[in-house]
């Protein structure tokens, strides 16, 4: 969980877990929660049961029985850029550009 530190949400939290295929490590959905300073953020699981309750609500599968779920610091996260999930270590990896 990341610190905000400037605009609306200073002093409050930010968390993301993405949700991912755990048989490939390909990562199906990003889930993130703001809160601000002194409201109700939610820990690591109920992080989880939101992202999972957005995929349910989806009107295309997503093609695996039940993902696999990796917090990750929101910060680290670029946007704009692929990840993928390093099954073996448990961390996000960058997967390079398709040219």
């Amino acid at each position: 969980m990341a610190t905000i530190t400037q605009g609306a949400f200073a002093g409050g939290s930010w968390s993301m877990v993405l949700a991912y295929d755990p048989a490939t490590g390909n990562v199906v959905h990003m889930h993130q929660c703001l809160t601000q300073q002194g409201g109700n953020h939610p820990d690591p699981k109920g992080l989880e049961q939101q992202a999972a309750a957005q995929i349910a609500q989806r009107s295309r599968p997503l093609g695996i029985a039940q993902p696999a779920f990796l917090h990750v610091e929101p910060d680290l996260v670029k946007q704009g850029t692929l990840y993928k999930v390093d099954l073996t270590k448990q961390t996000l990896i960058e997967v390079p550009s398709p040219r």
